[in-house]
């Protein structure tokens, strides 16, 4: 059987795709206003020194807004930390990707091709812990295939605890596939099977032990885990989680009738090789193993509608899944030789095809000479800060009314001050540079409506100073926060209702507080201006 590429070599090629994918995403960058989620909070620890569950709801994002506090902090409050933190998280998957498949069939055309899909799949870069994650945990689940050591499996439950940390699920869904993982490889060892396992989860704990001990600290861990149980509650009630999503013939359905697939096409092959066998589970059985419960885990919980904002962070496991069923045999290996070294005709091969590629892209307009350029350009845009007088960034999610609503925003509130609106609109804090209030990043559903969570908000509204309340029309919002509306119409007054300049579409009140008194007129709006409240 040919030899594989020297590990020296299939590392370098690892990291040329990880620089090659980074590059890409960072030219496509862009933060819709589910983004905004995480920056807004992260900023909202950055500029008031708040603690997510303590200060502010979180569902359960914990690192992953610390991780945005501190990119923000490394550029100034700008969005270029942000830009290469995501791109880079997501391209290192797509370098994963490319690694486990080359290791799986030996071509290196087919893993090129498949940690490409990274990109195509176009993952949205709020979700880089999710691709990141699933791909990292899968490939420490089988590198314990390979050899189950104990410290194979303690790396690999520190990087289950950081995972968890940046996203609850992403840690059960990994814990699950190691878990399966160690059933599978030491299934004819009990014994080695139980210390194993135990192993993994001291080892998940002794990593995630910092972070429980500063939560226990700041906030209590039974309020943390209450928010984290009511987010995912209410979340899976409002997303139907276990509804099918809805499919036409278009390549997202496709892709998805693909993915979803692929879990009972790997458990059948596992189960007719077991059934030729009639031995015990053998190393690439455990592997297959792993990946189909990682992947059936993101069918289940993950691959809800809007299918499209979803299947980018399923893709790659998928792939690396499929090639897993291939084998090695059905693909002709374009680099194998007999010294395991690639030939100088190999490499012309691969050099041919990249020069094609380019003048293919060239022939479309797309200019190739030009991409470090157009790189540097954007990274300088990025860096440009994105906070007033320029909300009009090409990277602000939503122009209108929005952008004319964080204009009014920051000239006519304190810098200080804090603001609270009724709908989902996480962007208008981070532009604006107002934190929000009451601990409500956003206002999504039913989320954070119960007695308890509008009692805590009303307490906090108490004590920040919170001169402007925006209330969009028709939401009903009043029904479900009643507690909370009925604190704003008793601490507020109708100040005047807008469209801000966007026809045909919301309206908005805009509720200022009474102690306030009189206050100037914003002379565009003809709104009140509390700008010099304290």
């Amino acid at each position: 059987m040919p030899r594989d590429v020297r590990p020296s070599q299939k590392s370098v090629l690892a990291v040329i795709v990880w620089l090659a994918l980074g590059g890409v995403l960072l030219l496509r960058v862009s933060f819709l206003n589910d983004h905004f989620d995480r920056i807004s909070r992260g900023r909202q620890i950055l500029a008031y020194g708040d603690h997510p569950f303590a200060d502010f709801r979180d569902p359960g994002y914990f690192l992953t807004l610390y991780a945005s506090a501190a990119a923000q902090a490394l550029t100034g409050g700008g969005l270029l930390g942000e830009a290469v933190l995501t791109s880079a998280a997501i391209a290192l998957s797509g370098a994963l990707t490319f690694w486990l498949v080359e290791m799986l069939t030996g071509s290196l055309l087919l893993a090129l091709a498949t940690a490409g899909l990274t990109a195509l799949a176009q993952p949205r870069y709020y979700d880089y812990d999710k691709v990141l994650f699933y791909m990292l945990g899968l490939t420490l689940a089988w590198r314990y295939a390979d050899s189950p050591t104990r410290g194979r499996l303690c790396v690999a439950g520190a990087v289950t605890a950081f995972a968890a940390l940046f996203r609850y699920d992403n840690g059960l869904f990994v814990m699950l596939t190691s878990l399966a993982t160690i059933i599978a490889r030491r299934f004819p060892s009990p014994r080695q099977m139980s210390s194993d396992a135990a192993v993994y989860v001291a080892a998940v704990l002794l990593s995630a032990a910092p972070a429980l001990v500063f939560l226990q600290a700041v906030v209590g861990l039974p309020e943390a885990f209450r928010q984290i149980a009511a987010y995912a509650a209410q979340e899976g009630e409002r997303s139907e989680l276990f509804g099918a999503p809805r499919l036409a013939f278009d390549s997202t359905s496709v892709m998805y009738v693909l993915t979803v697939t692929m879990v009972p096409a790997a458990l059948l092959r596992v189960a007719v090789g077991w059934r030729a066998r009639h031995a015990a589970t053998p190393e690439p059985d455990a592997k297959i193993i792993g990946g189909a419960v990682l992947l059936a885990c993101v069918c289940v919980f993950i691959l809800r509608d809007p299918i499209a904002a979803r299947i980018g962070a399923a893709i790659p496991p998928a792939a690396v899944l499929a090639a897993s069923l291939v084998g090695r045999r059905e693909w002709p290996s374009l680099i194998h030789t007999p010294h395991g070294r690639l030939s100088s005709r190999q490499i012309g091969l691969i050099a041919a095809a990249i020069a094609a590629a380019a003048i293919v892209a060239q022939a479309r307009g797309l200019h190739v000479q030009r991409i470090p350029l157009v790189v540097i350009q954007r990274l300088v845009a990025l860096a440009t800060p994105f906070g007033p007088p320029a909300p009009g960034s090409r990277f602000f999610p939503a122009m209108a009314p929005t952008a004319a609503l964080v204009t009014y925003l920051n000239s006519c509130t304190p810098a200080d001050a804090r603001v609270l609106v009724t709908w989902f609109a996480p962007e208008v804090y981070y532009f604006s540079q107002r934190g929000f209030a009451g601990g409500m990043a956003v206002v999504l559903g039913r989320h954070w409506s119960s007695e308890p969570d509008q009692h805590r908000t009303i307490e906090q509204l108490a004590t920040q100073n919170v001169p402007v309340v925006i209330v969009r029309t028709g939401d009903r919002f009043d029904e479900t926060f009643p507690r909370l509306a009925t604190y704003l119409h008793e601490r507020y007054r109708n100040g005047g209702m807008t469209t801000f300049g966007a026809t045909g579409l919301d309206a908005y009140d805009v509720l200022i507080r009474r102690d306030l008194g009189d206050v100037s007129t914003d002379p565009r709006w003809m709104l009140p201006c509390p700008r010099s409240t304290s």
